[in-house]
């Protein structure tokens, strides 16, 4: 599940939920996934045209990333 949290960074979440996050995970909120943890080499393939993943949002994930070698392909050129 993709989240925005602040201005600067992303964060990741297992799924949520709701009520049944303590019985799944042993706390009220999903925990999230540690993207420091990445330190690979990623591709990650964007368009302008998407709805659900605009350029803020890509701005404020390859800031999360920052183990990781991205590279962006834009689509859309």
């Amino acid at each position: 599940m993709y989240e925005q949290s602040g201005e600067e960074k992303v964060t990741l979440r297992k799924y949520d939920y709701g009520e049944g996050n303590f019985e799944a995970y042993g706390q009220e909120d999903a925990p999230e996934y540690n993207l420091s943890g990445i330190a690979d080499k990623l591709t990650i393939y964007h368009s302008k045209y998407d709805k659900l993943f605009d350029d803020k949002s890509l701005e404020l994930l390859l800031n999360s990333l920052d183990n990781a070698e991205v590279e962006v392909v834009k689509m859309d050129e």
